[in-house]
C-alpha cells in the first residue's frame, strides 16, 4: 500500500499483492481511491477521523466493487461523526482496475 499526494487530494493505492508499481498503468486488482476533507470529520468527543481509519475501511471492503467501497466509507464517517453536524462536503472516488 502507497499513499502519493497529487494537489488537494490524495491518492491511496492499494494493490492485491506486494508487487512494486513497475508502470503507469493499473494491474488486475489494483485501485485508487480519492478523497478530500471527509478525514477531517470529527466525532463528538472531537477526534478525527482520519486516514489510518480510511485505509482501514477501504482494507476491510477491497473485496467489494469501487460504488460499494464507496458507500462503506461514507456510512463508517456519517456513523463516525454521529450527532455531529457536516460542515463540508464529502468527496470520494474509488477506482478499481478488474
Amino acid at each position: 500500500m502507497g499513499i502519493a499526494f497529487m494537489g488537494s487530494f490524495f491518492a491511496l493505492v492499494l494493490m492485491a499483492s506486494k508487487r512494486a508499481i513497475n508502470s503507469d498503468k493499473l494491474q488486475p486488482g489494483d485501485g485508487i481511491v480519492l478523497y478530500t476533507d471527509g478525514t477531517e470529520a470529527r466525532n463528538p468527543e472531537m477526534e478525527l477521523y482520519g486516514i489510518e481509519r480510511l485505509c482501514e475501511v477501504v482494507s476491510r471492503n477491497w473485496h467489494q466493487t469501487a460504488k460499494e467501497i464507496q458507500q462503506a466509507v461514507i456510512a463508517d464517517v456519517k456513523q463516525y461523526i454521529d450527532t455531529q453536524e457536516v460542515f463540508d462536503d464529502i468527496t470520494l472516488l474509488v477506482l478499481k482496475q478488474k
